[in-house]
């Protein structure tokens, strides 16, 4: 058994120690306060480059998700009816245009994205998947020209799923 002296001694040593360390660690949060109260922490920000192109992508995501709404007159249906295949039209377009641009940059990403498509058919995963690999390209400057471009010429160059398939079918370069 430990005599009463020691006991004591060992009581004595660990209060002093978890008080010093109580106080250490109410001293940290004193500091913390004040330099959260001064301001002393505050770094200047800045807005990602990225920015922009994530708003419009989500911008489209909101035109494409709402619904159309049902209207007494049969033009006005029409009427959005029209615009709103025009906009899926233009969507498409930009999309096949943007595909063919990436082969020359990233084809075996360009192979993953086709093989998706083909699983499951949707438009809203073909374009984040294309979204997705264009927030990582180095010259998105050049590529945004290209696409531009293309759409542009669109009715005159005519791109198809199949042709950008075999366009990649033998590649085994992935730049991105």
């Amino acid at each position: 058994m430990v005599n009463k002296p020691k006991a004591k001694k060992l009581f004595k040593v660990s209060y002093f120690v978890i008080l010093h360390i109580f106080a250490l660690v109410g001293i940290i949060f004193i500091g913390v306060f004040f330099a959260i109260r001064l301001k002393l922490t505050d770094v200047p920000g800045k807005v990602d480059k990225l920015s922009s192109v994530f708003e419009q992508n989500n911008q489209n995501q909101i035109l494409g998700a709402t619904s159309q709404i049902a209207s007494d007159s049969g033009k006005l249906a029409i009427d959005s009816d029209i615009e709103r295949l025009t906009k899926l039209r233009d969507i498409k377009i930009k999309n096949l245009c943007s595909l063919e641009e990436l082969t020359y940059i990233s084809p075996k990403n360009v192979k993953k994205i086709l093989q998706t498509r083909k699983i499951n058919n949707s438009d809203y995963i073909f374009s984040q998947m294309i979204f997705a690999l264009e927030t990582h390209l180095v010259d998105k400057d050049s590529y945004d020209k290209n696409v531009k471009i293309c759409v542009d010429n669109f009715s005159n160059k005519g791109i198809l799923e199949a042709d950008i398939e075999t366009q990649i079918k033998d590649t085994d370069s992935q730049i991105c």
